[in-house]
């Protein structure tokens, strides 16, 4: 195939892919509902920030399970083993989940990132990025690197004080979150 056709290909499914986004936030397993699991060693219920029960949604009157794993594995082993002990790895669609995400990692040491369940399409680099087996992603806190290499990097970690999403290599072992 030329680099021509490639491109065009490339440029054809950026555009038609985003059309069809109408998933719900509830495929991706926030659907304000709290885990009917008992937390496991290692669970962390996250509750709302306080300042936030102003907002007046309904996310706000639920807590959810989310587990951070503390054992770097590459993108795909953590997504592993996320769905063998938990559901998926944990996907941010709101300010809401992103402020639960942020205030869990606090006090915890993570230099190169920690995995969440973004990723993107490998056979169509300008394709959007979505989150592992549910919605493209509609909101996003992208870091201002973003993106550091958009030919190569296809998985999503959290970095910085974990309010910030960077692209990455998937064969990097990083520590990651689950969400039940």
């Amino acid at each position: 195939m030329s680099a021509l056709m490639f491109w065009l290909m490339c440029y054809i499914v950026c555009l038609v892919i985003p059309a069809f986004t109408t998933q719900s936030t509830s495929s991706s397993g926030w659907s304000g509902q709290p885990s009917a699991r008992s937390p496991a060693v290692g669970n962390t219920t996250v509750m709302p920030p306080p300042s936030s029960a102003s907002r007046g949604t309904n996310l706000f009157n639920t807590s959810y399970n989310l587990t951070y794993i503390d054992d770097p594995k590459t993108w795909i082993k953590a997504l592993q083993h996320c769905r063998d002990r938990h559901k998926t790895l944990v996907h941010i669609v709101n300010s809401t989940v992103q402020e639960y995400i942020t205030q869990m990692l606090q006090g915890k040491i993570y230099p190169n990132g920690v995995w969440i369940g973004l990723e993107r399409n490998m056979l169509f680099p300008c394709a959007p990025w979505m989150w592992t087996g549910g919605p493209y992603v509609n909101y996003s806190e992208w870091n201002s690197s973003f993106p550091v290499d958009p030919t190569s990097q296809y998985c999503g970690k959290l970095v910085g004080n974990g309010s910030k999403w960077l692209d990455s290599y998937c064969s990097e072992e990083l520590p990651f979150i689950c969400q039940d």
